[in-house]
């Protein structure tokens, strides 16, 4: 835009000089305006008018792009505010989340408490290369450490062997994952051995049986 401007301006100005210019003279409608020295001198004028022009045009556009650079710099700044602050939301909705989780958690453990006076504590155990049968005092135990400590997958897959008689050996597992089903947590056990499939679910606090399914594999 700048260039197009000065382009603009220069040829205005040669084009008035080629048509004042006459035999060292410079005329118009009504005769004689002016000689040569004046003529020069009308041009230097000229050019000093284009240069002030383009100083002008270049300051603007300093001044423009100054503006642009801190208006860039103010976006982005506003931006970055605006991350920070999303990104504390979200920290403290984790926080809380996690917060009304534990929270839920104690109050199950806490119905549970109620429903049956207390819970019973102890680890079910096994008996390494031979079957032991569960039985319903057994899925009434708690396994793990305190009542309202959530079991590890290897707890509820202990429970979940010991329930069925069979040793950890001789049990391939198909899945063990947490589920949640009306803000009631458990394990979902799947393994197969001695030719029976077998599927549990397994209270994540209790270690109690929930629900099991066994089907033969032959």
């Amino acid at each position: 835009m700048k260039k197009l401007i000065i382009t603009f301006i220069l040829t205005l100005a040669l084009t008035f000089c080629l048509c004042a210019c006459g035999n060292g003279k410079v005329t118009d409608e009504d005769g004689f305006i002016g000689s040569d020295e004046e003529m020069n001198q009308a041009s230097d004028n000229i050019k000093d008018d284009v240069n002030d022009v383009k100083d002008d045009v270049k300051d603007k556009a300093e001044d423009i792009g100054n503006d642009v650079k801190d208006g860039a710099e103010d976006i982005g700044n506003d931006v970055k505010d605006k991350a920070e602050d999303v990104g504390d939301d979200i920290k403290n909705g984790v926080e809380k989340g996690a917060e009304e989780a534990k929270d839920m958690g104690k109050n199950i453990i806490g119905d549970v408490k109620d429903d049956n006076n207390q819970l019973a504590e102890g680890n079910t155990e096994t008996t390494n290369g031979s079957n032991q049968t569960g039985n319903s005092d057994q899925n009434d135990k708690s396994i793990g450490t305190a009542a309202e400590a959530r079991l590890n997958l290897e707890e509820a897959k202990q429970a979940a062997l010991s329930d069925a008689g069979q040793p950890a050996k001789e049990a391939t597992f198909l899945k063990c994952y947490l589920e949640n089903e009306n803000g009631r947590e458990y394990y979902a056990v799947e393994f197969n051995a001695a030719g029976s499939e077998y599927d549990y679910k397994i209270d994540a606090y209790t270690g109690r049986v929930i629900a099991k399914e066994q089907e033969s594999l032959q």
